[in-house]
Order: C-alpha cells, then sequence, then structure tokens
C-alpha cells in the first residue's frame, strides 16, 4: 500500500497519540473533553492506567487501517457502517446525559463541545460517503484516521460529576 508523502503514518500515529496525551492534564476542557472511557479509566486506574490507554488508540488505528484497506465491497460497507454507528451512538450518548452535562459542566461548555462534536459528526459522514463512494484508498484511509481521532478525541465527552 503506497502512503500519502503529504500525510505519512507516523504522523498519523503522532496525532492520534497527542491527542491522548491531553488527557493527563487531569482536567477536562474544551481541548481535551475526555471520552468517558479514558475518564473511566482515569478514575478507576489512575494516571498509570491512562498512560496505558494512551498508546491503545494508535495500536487501534494501525490495526484498523491494515484491515479495512484491502479493497472490497464489504469493507467499504463496513467502514460506512462502523462510521454511521459511532455517530448513532454519540447522538444517543449527547441525548441521554444532556442533563448532567449542563448541571455539572455548565451550559457554554456543554453547547461549544456539542457544535465542535456535531461538526466533526458532519466531517465524518462526508468522509465515509466519498470513501464509499470513490472506493479510494486515500480517502479510506482518511476516513479511518479521523474516526479514531474523532473517538479517541472527541466523541462522547465525559458530561459528569468529576471527582
Amino acid at each position: 500500500m503506497k502512503d500519502n508523502p503529504k500525510f505519512p503514518d507516523w504522523l498519523r500515529l503522532a496525532a492520534i497519540t497527542a491527542t491522548s496525551l491531553l488527557f493527563l492534564s487531569g482536567t477536562f476542557n474544551l481541548l481535551s473533553p475526555a471520552p468517558v472511557y479514558l475518564a473511566i479509566i482515569r478514575f478507576v486506574f489512575g494516571i498509570p492506567g491512562l498512560v496505558l490507554a494512551t498508546f491503545a488508540a494508535p495500536l487501534i488505528y494501525l490495526v484498523s487501517d491494515h484491515k479495512l484497506m484491502k479493497p472490497s465491497v464489504h469493507r467499504r460497507k463496513t467502514q460506512l457502517a462502523i462510521v454511521g454507528t459511532a455517530i448513532a451512538l454519540n447522538i444517543a450518548y449527547f441525548i441521554s446525559s444532556w442533563k448532567y452535562g449542563l448541571a455539572y459542566q455548565g451550559a457554554s461548555y456543554l453547547v461549544t463541545v456539542t457544535t465542535i462534536n456535531l461538526v466533526f459528526c458532519l466531517v465524518l459522514s462526508q468522509l465515509a460517503y466519498q470513501a464509499w463512494k470513490t472506493n479510494s484508498t486515500p480517502h479510506r484511509r482518511l476516513t479511518n484516521f479521523c474516526l479514531i481521532l474523532f473517538l479517541n478525541w472527541y466523541a462522547f465527552p465525559y458530561l459528569g460529576e468529576t471527582p
């Protein structure tokens, strides 16, 4: 598989790892809204567990990138289904957690995170559609990268009381 010289794999891995490292600061803010799974790992296992979880996202990206990039109609549909499911679950999560977000993080934080999340979802939807329509490996790789980045950074932000 030929790599795009303008956006090589090492740069993709660095971006995904950087989004994970944002959570080591210990605070939830607009730059690091903390996906629920990272918040739970941090609360249960502390910083050592979070450091280990930091390196899980780049590994997931490498495995998924390798598996999804072989040309096949089923892989195109699978990627489209994964993106659609992630977006649908993210929307359901926002609906169910809205009250907690208002109570603990505040209206301005919640509206800002929701807006950024919505933009991320729209861009991801467009990328997934383009990847499905064109069956282009660069489009599929970009979609996969953005999906992992989304899931690791802004999807399912922690909206609740912080200990």
